[in-house]
């Protein structure tokens, strides 16, 4: 469907660019769409498309921004790791507990998970890690802590969602909300 009315939630715009595919040196369409989505409110999508061998790159940028914030919470007891995270692409993790930071990757989407999901990528990720890491023994404490967590023994570890846009959300009455000016939620 090609409509450029911008009242259609489902509008989009395609042009033949001078730009060249970088497989097949044949000629890219760029294909712009804005759209309203949960969490991120509106966002823009840039496709470039060749249609003589399909290759396609995509990016995705908001327009909006929020006041950064921290989203803080604890988990005690194993309902905790249901509880519903979005995390923005520009969200950073931290997990004082265990010393434990993970950083955006430059093409980061976000996500929708749960705490558990968090969790899991984070003892995976160490386990990815442990054999090149300069302190294995850290790594290893680090994915025994997680593995007794998510199996509901372990001791609170505290979940710190770092978002320079305002956006990531857990979902919980016990999550905690501290805006860039200090304010608490």
């Amino acid at each position: 469907m090609h409509s450029e009315d911008p009242q259609d939630e489902d509008a989009f715009t395609e042009q033949i660019t001078d730009l060249r595919c970088p497989s097949c040196g044949g000629k890219l369409h760029a294909i712009v769409a804005r759209k309203n989505i949960p969490y991120e409110g509106d966002i823009n999508i840039l496709t470039y498309l060749c249609k003589n061998c399909l290759y396609r790159e995509t990016q995705v940028w908001s327009d909006g921004e929020s006041d950064p914030e921290e989203v803080k919470f604890v988990i005690e007891d194993p309902d905790d790791l249901n509880a519903v995270v979005y995390r923005s692409p520009t969200c950073s993790i931290h997990i004082p507990e265990i010393d434990v930071d993970v950083y955006p990757a430059s093409a980061s989407t976000g996500e929708i998970t749960t705490v558990e999901g968090i969790l899991l990528e984070i003892r995976d990720l160490a386990e990815s890690f442990q054999q090149d890491s300069e302190d294995p023994d850290r790594a290893r404490n680090t994915i025994r802590t997680l593995t007794e967590v998510i199996s509901g023994r372990g001791d609170p570890l505290t979940l710190i969602l770092k978002d320079t846009t305002g956006r990531s959300e857990i979902h919980s009455e016990k999550t905690e909300v501290v805006r860039a000016d200090h304010d608490k939620e």
